[in-house]
């Protein structure tokens, strides 16, 4: 009995395993790190999910990789991913935010998603990178493809310019994982895995006595 209970744990946690898809990528085959957006208060960039999930499946955030750098590399930097629904289709919420080490010298950053947030197919979302430095210290270098479109932020409010500015290099990754477990499912989970508890308890106490 404790053998297949073990086994039906790892069913079930294996019914989880990620698989990672790329979601979103100017990158091409590198960036221009010469050239980029300051970053003072927020820099944003808009992707739409294009791939469809297999049924019973979800896509969720893996990681952001961002080629940016810092001139003094002594701010603090953040990379987010906002929902779509700010005032004419800007940046709205914050679904995501990731610490992160910028260096002098330009680069590829991967911030790891902390919340992993589903990512729908067909809905837009917004990368955004943003600086404690209010004189801009922070670039977002641009991607080689010479993709346009880009959003800036000054004092909270967001204008997103379709033709005046190339975007900052940036790959949105996400992992395809299958649907939650049912509420059934895991009650059965738990069930065996509390059996399997008071066995252990029981063993204890025999070899005690």
């Amino acid at each position: 009995m404790k053998l297949s209970l073990v086994f039906f744990a790892g069913a079930v946690l294996c019914s989880n395993v990620l698989h990672a898809a790329i979601i979103f990528s100017n990158l091409g085959s590198g960036f221009d790190p010469a050239n980029g957006l300051s970053v003072n208060e927020g820099v944003a960039v808009p992707f739409t999910v294009s791939l469809t999930a297999p049924g019973g499946q979800a896509y969720v955030l893996s990681d952001i990789q961002i080629a940016a750098s810092d001139s003094d590399s002594a701010d603090i930097a953040a990379v987010a991913l906002y929902d779509d629904s700010g005032v004419g289709g800007t940046p709205g919420n914050e679904r995501d935010s990731i610490g992160i080490d910028l260096g002098i010298t330009a680069g590829v950053v991967t911030a790891n998603s902390i919340n992993h947030p589903v990512l729908v197919h067909g809905d837009t979302y917004w990368v955004v990178l943003t600086s404690s430095d209010a004189n801009g210290a922070a670039s977002w270098n641009f991607d080689e493809l010479g993709v346009a479109g880009a959003a800036t932020e000054t004092a909270g409010v967001w204008t997103y310019n379709p033709t005046a500015y190339t975007q900052g290099a940036v790959e949105v990754d996400a992992a395809l994982v299958s649907s939650v477990p049912e509420p059934g499912t895991l009650t059965t989970l738990g069930a065996g895995l509390s059996a399997l508890l008071l066995l252990s308890r029981r063993r204890i106490r025999k070899q005690l006595h």
